[in-house]
């Protein structure tokens, strides 16, 4: 008798039965393993078993679940506990990791511009007087920031905004905007950073920034 090839293998754990399906088959083929494999291992009058699938990179559609939930209904033993799948749709990779790329702007960006990016940006130059720079994350600039800038746009509070030397003409981080009290523009600070302080926009030189916001950096130059 020829063994009939698997598809899907079944292994137990304290929570229930783990489904793990080979992700190179096909929909049909998986399907029809996975009604012989409950079939073969179904006891009569006992406790129906949670079982949770695990589909890798495999896509599940809305289609497949259907089918899966319709097969295990099929064996009183057995009840359906969820799936995972490593796989995203295109809108679901863009909702998840556009927060977290990381942009390059080669060069100066000029009064006129308007630069606005979903993650983190740098900005290899001086973003000058009346150019825009708005970003999800963080922005960072290897020149003269003396622009409109607005980090953490969307409600990230651990964005920073940082330059080689930082005096902004209008600079906001999340919800927060900042505004001097006596109305007189930002001092240029060399070497300088912006983050979300106690009190609002906060400024500071790079090397006594709190080491919270100085990690926001790792985090952004590994996500590049």
């Amino acid at each position: 008798m020829i063994e009939r090839k698997r598809y899907v293998t079944m292994k137990g754990h304290r929570g229930g039965l783990a489904v793990y399906v080979n992700e190179r088959c096909s929909v049909d083929e998986f399907l029809d393993d996975l009604e012989l494999t409950l079939a073969d291992k179904s006891v009569e009058n006992g406790r129906a078993v949670p079982i949770t699938f695990f589909f890798g990179r495999r896509y599940v559609d809305e289609g497949v679940v259907t089918a899966v939930e319709s097969i295990v209904a099929r064996h009183d033993s057995f009840s359906f506990n969820g799936y995972d799948s490593e796989c995203l749709t295109k809108d679901e990779a863009k909702a998840l990791y556009g927060e977290r790329t990381f942009h390059y702007f080669g060069g100066t960006a000029r009064s006129g511009h308007v630069v606005d990016v979903e993650g983190s940006i740098v900005v290899i130059g001086d973003i000058n007087p009346g150019a825009v720079v708005h970003a999800t994350g963080s922005i960072y600039c290897l020149g003269a920031l003396r622009g409109t800038v607005h980090a953490g746009k969307g409600g990230n509070q651990q964005a920073v905004i940082a330059a080689s030397i930082l005096q902004p003409k209008w600079i906001s981080i999340s919800d927060f905007v900042y505004e001097d009290p006596d109305d007189a523009p930002v001092k240029a600070l060399e070497m300088g950073c912006a983050f979300v302080g106690d009190t609002g926009v906060e400024f500071s030189r790079l090397q006594t920034v709190p080491l919270a916001r100085m990690d926001q950096f790792a985090i952004d130059s590994e996500r590049g």
